[in-house]
């Protein structure tokens, strides 16, 4: 479309030490109060992920009852155990975020 902008996001995929993808999200919105679009948008993708492996690890009242310093803490001590998360921007003009 001429004259539309390049949608700006940040998509985190979180992956198994075997390369199966366990868990991904999306985010396109602005996020207020942040240092930068691309940063905000990043720390959106970074507790959405975590909330999207706990879902897919747990039961679904198990998951909801988690608090985000949780599932983050849970996503972290995966990351020590050979999973990865991995965090690529979309229309942003910066190659990857690890």
């Amino acid at each position: 479309m001429s004259g539309s902008k390049t949608p700006k996001g940040v998509v985190g995929v979180f992956v198994s030490p075997k390369g199966d993808v366990i868990a991904s999200v999306a985010v396109f919105e602005r996020v207020s109060g942040a240092t930068s679009l691309l940063n905000g948008q990043h720390m959106l993708a970074e507790g959405r992920l975590a909330y999207a492996v706990t879902k897919a690890y747990c039961a679904p009242d198990f998951a909801n009852a988690i608090g985000d310093y949780d599932r983050e803490k849970i996503m972290r001590d995966m990351r020590g155990s050979g999973f990865k998360a991995v965090y690529i921007p979309i229309g942003h003009e910066v190659e990857a975020l690890l």
